[in-house]
C-alpha cells in the first residue's frame, strides 16, 4: 500500500474487500518451492527466487563440518539471569540483582545476593544483541550455570559443587528459590535425579571460547562471533548463550570468524530465510552445507580476518563498509564451491 509516496506493508487484509481492491493492495512476488532433500521424509520446502534453487542445490544438505547448537534452558530466567551490582575481587564474590519481571512467573519483588563469582558467566540474550558481523549486548547480564553437562556423572559434580560447604553464598541463593526451581516443566520432565538448580541444553560445547551465534526468532538474518567477557570479581570468561539463541562452537577464531563470514553471502542468507520460519530459525545447518575452512586456504584467512575487523568497527557507517567487502568476498566463495560440487550460480542470481 502507499501512502505519502512511500510502499508500506500491510499486517493484515480487511476480508471484505473485493478481489479488485485486495490486488491494489499487494505486491505479488514470482518464487518457486523445492524441497531441500529429494531423499528426507518431510524435508523443509525452501521458497526461493526463480532459478536460485536449482542453482545453489549442491550447498543444501547437511553440514559435515559444523552443527548448530541451542543455548541453555533455565525455565526461570528471573533466577538465573542477573544484574551484577558490586563485587569483591578479593574474596571473588559479586552482588547481583535478580530480575524478576524476566519471564511469566511470579518471583516477587527484585532481591539482592552476595555469590562466588565463579558461579557466573557473561550472557548473550537475544536478537537485539546481533548485527551483521557485530556483537553489542543490549544489556549486561549474567547468567548462573551450575551445571557443565546433563549427563549422571556432570549432575553429581554440580550437586557437590554447590552446597553448603563449597560456594556456599551461591548455593544459599538456589535455596532462596528452591520451590520455583523445582516447579521447572523442562527440571520435571527431563531432569528427574538431578540437583534442584541445574539447567538444560548445556555441555562442552556451551563453554566453547568462540561462539557463531544467530537469533532462533529473527524478520533478518544475522550472525555474529562471541568470545569472552569480564565477570566482576573473577575476570573473562566465555560468553554463553540463551535459549533464544542458537550457535556453533568453535575452539579457534579463525573458522568461527570465517563461517560468520559466509553466513552474510546473499545467497546464503537467501538459502536460509527459504526453509525455516522467521520465528525458528534452529539448527541452519541440518540442511545447510557450506565450505569448511581450510588453513592454508589464503582466501579464508582473508575472509575471516575482515569479519573480525567488522566485530571491532564500533561506528555502525565503518562497519557497514567492512561488511559489504565481507558480503563480496563470502559470495566469491560460494560460487566457487558451488561450482566445485557441480552446480552453476549465473551473476545475474548472486546479484539478485
Amino acid at each position: 500500500m502507499v501512502r505519502g509516496g512511500k510502499l508500506q506493508r500491510l499486517k493484515a487484509i480487511d476480508p471484505r474487500l473485493s478481489c479488485a481492491e485486495v490486488l491494489k493492495r499487494v505486491e505479488i512476488i514470482d518464487m518457486e518451492a523445492n524441497p531441500v532433500s529429494d531423499t528426507m521424509e518431510g524435508a523443509p520446502w525452501a521458497v526461493m527466487k526463480p532459478g536460485h534453487f536449482a542453482a545453489c542445490k549442491p550447498l543444501f544438505g547437511p553440514s559435515t563440518w559444523v552443527n548448530g547448537r541451542k543455548g541453555i534452558t533455565t525455565d526461570l530466567n528471573g533466577v538465573y539471569f542477573v544484574d551484577a551490582i558490586d563485587a569483591n575481587a578479593a574474596e571473588g564474590t559479586v552482588k547481583v540483582r535478580t530480575r524478576p519481571h524476566e519471564g511469566k512467573t511470579e518471583l516477587g519483588s527484585a532481591r539482592e545476593f552476595w555469590v562466588e563469582a565463579e558461579s557466573l558467566y557473561p550472557l548473550a540474550k537475544g536478537a537485539g544483541d546481533l548485527h551483521a558481523c557485530y556483537f553489542l549486548p543490549e544489556s549486561t547480564l549474567y547468567a548462573f550455570v551450575p551445571n557443565k553437562g546433563i549427563n549422571k556423572a556432570e549432575l553429581d559434580f554440580a550437586a557437590d559443587h554447590y552446597s553448603t560447604h563449597t560456594n556456599p553464598k551461591t548455593y544459599k541463593f538456589f535455596k532462596a528459590y528452591q520451590s520455583f526451581l523445582e516447579s521447572r516443566s523442562t527440571f520435571k520432565t527431563r531432569m528427574k535425579c538431578a540437583p534442584f538448580f541445574a539447567i538444560y541444553n548445556v555441555g562442552e560445547y556451551t563453554f566453547a571460547p568462540y561462539k557463531v551465534i544467530w537469533a532462533e526468532m529473527t524478520g533478518d538474518f544475522s550472525s555474529a562471533v562471541v568470545g569472552t567477557g569480564s565477570v566482576p570479581g573473577y575476570g573473562q570468561r566465555v560468553y554463553v548463550a540463551d535459549h533464544k539463541l542458537y550457535f556453533a562452537d568453535f575452539t579457534e577464531p579463525e573458522p568461527a570468524y570465517f563461517l560468520c563470514g559466509l553466513l552474510h553471502a546473499e545467497i546464503v542468507k537467501e538459502m536460509i530465510e527459504a526453509h525455516n520460519v522467521s520465528t525458528n530459525m534452529g539448527d541452519i545447518f541440518k540442511h545447510v552445507s557450506l565450505p569448511r575452512f581450510d588453513a592454508g586456504n589464503a582466501a579464508h584467512l582473508q575472509l575471516a580476518a575482515s569479519v573480525e575487523q567488522a566485530h571491532s568497527q564500533h561506528d555502525s557507517a565503518v562497519r557497514a563498509k567492512t561488511v559489504a567487502h565481507v558480503r563480496l568476498a563470502a559470495a566469491k566463495l560460494i560460487d566457487a564451491e558451488i561450482a566445485l560440487r557441480g552446480g552453476v550460480l549465473a551473476r545475474s542470481e548472486r546479484q539478485v
